[in-house]
């Protein structure tokens, strides 16, 4: 489990652990790298009809939902739903900005407001997974603010789902 503040490494540490479980049902990739050349992963599971894209940590100090994403892949409770979906996580989009707890990447740039120049290569490596991928459903998460969580901090509860209205396919999907 990742403390409230954490190391990049210790990050890679604990993904590493839990895809390498003889249970998890996760294929981990490298599909770009930052700035400073950290490595920017895809988590890939499932075999259902829905595909689901999910980033997280595109403000490096927003780890609220990198480490729910963490806890929720180290559980055995949501396999079952992995028949109905494939899905598709990048735990931490900016790994520099999470390495020196700064919102921007190391070119002092906000990703989230990279949408459209898309000069930035941790924005290059989202949209190309994007056009690869091409989801039903898409979640920018977000943290609100890292205070929220259990009492003794080992549990975040806080967090945003944001779906971008424009990858958004106008269809009902019901997974129960």
């Amino acid at each position: 489990m990742l403390t409230r503040y954490y190391k990049y490494e210790l990050f890679q540490q604990e993904l590493d652990r839990i895809v390498r479980k003889e249970s998890s049902p996760f294929s981990l990739k490298t599909i770009g790298y930052s700035v400073l050349k950290k490595p920017i992963y895809l988590l890939q599971a499932g075999s259902g009809s829905i595909k689901v894209f999910m980033w997280s940590q595109m403000h490096g100090n927003e780890s609220t939902t990198t480490r729910a994403l963490l806890d929720l892949i180290d559980q055995d409770d949501f396999k079952p739903l992995l028949d109905k979906i494939e899905l598709y996580i990048i735990p931490i989009l900016n790994p520099d900005g999470a390495e020196n707890w700064t919102r921007e990447n190391a070119n002092k740039v906000d990703l989230n407001r990279n949408a459209v120049l898309k000069d930035q290569p941790e924005t290059m490596v989202f949209f190309e997974q994007l056009e690869l991928i091409k989801p039903d459903m898409a979640f920018n998460l977000h943290g609100q603010r890292t205070i929220f969580g259990t009492e003794d901090g080992s549990k975040p509860c806080q967090l945003s789902f944001l779906a971008p209205a424009r990858i958004m396919k106008s269809r009902l999907i019901q997974l129960g």
